[in-house]
């Protein structure tokens, strides 16, 4: 028999002893302590959701794609610990798509509260479960919903918000002109004129200088297009 088969089995495999497993074993029940808090596991979401959403705007970058794709894992695998309400996970998808689709199209705010609503309900109801421990706090679905419908995205599109007078109407017609504007989607040349910018529909057109959305005043919404 040689010396190194006559060693103990914890000579030879320092790194297999109990002391390590116990070690081992507690930094990830550590970690999964830290991950499966409900507070943490619907940043966690959040982050992702949004960072695979970044990602798909600009393809390349990388980074948000990357990080969002881990951290909508981490917060995935907490709620699956967790005993979750799917009718607030819906909630909260459909509050998310909202809100992205208010980056997109001109509502007036309508589809940015409508998804701050949906946003805040969903996670408020998240969790299925009277216990205190496990509601997520009201102060960090203020905080993540105020940081989702606040933050900055890219649209790449110019939107004017004109006073419903013909004067101003005129001005505006005059210098989309000046831009070469044709309504979205059309190929025949058009001269705007005044009078095309006094309803209440919103417009859409390619210029020169690039997309520019029209849409009626908030102010002449509210008051019906009298003077205020």
């Amino acid at each position: 028999m040689t010396a190194a088969a006559s060693e103990p089995p914890a000579a030879r495999r320092p790194y297999d002893s109990p002391v390590r497993r116990q070690r081992a074993s507690e930094t990830r029940e550590r970690i999964l302590d830290v991950i499966s808090n409900p507070n943490i596991a619907y940043i966690l979401m959040m982050i992702g959701i949004y960072g695979l959403i970044f990602e798909f705007m600009n393809p390349g970058a990388l980074v948000p794609g990357t990080i969002g794709a881990i951290c909508l894992l981490a917060g995935l695998y907490a709620l699956a610990l967790l005993p979750v309400n799917y009718a607030g996970l819906g909630l909260i998808v459909l509050g998310l798509g909202l809100m992205v689709a208010e980056a997109f199209t001109p509502s007036f705010g309508i589809l940015g509260v409508g998804g701050v609503a949906a946003f805040a309900l969903g996670a408020a109801i998240l969790v299925d479960t009277e216990a205190p421990d496990f509601q997520i706090s009201w102060a960090v679905i203020g905080a993540v919903a105020a940081w989702l419908q606040g933050s900055p995205s890219v649209t790449l599109d110019l939107d004017v918000m004109p006073r419903r007078d013909l004067d101003n109407a005129e001005r505006l017609a005059s210098a989309l002109n000046a831009l070469s504007a044709q309504p979205r989607g059309s190929d025949k040349p058009t001269e705007l004129e005044g009078a095309d910018f006094l309803g209440w529909r919103s417009q859409s057109f390619d210029t020169d200088a690039g997309p520019i959305d029209v849409v009626p005043h908030a102010l002449d919404l509210l008051t019906g297009g009298r003077p205020h």
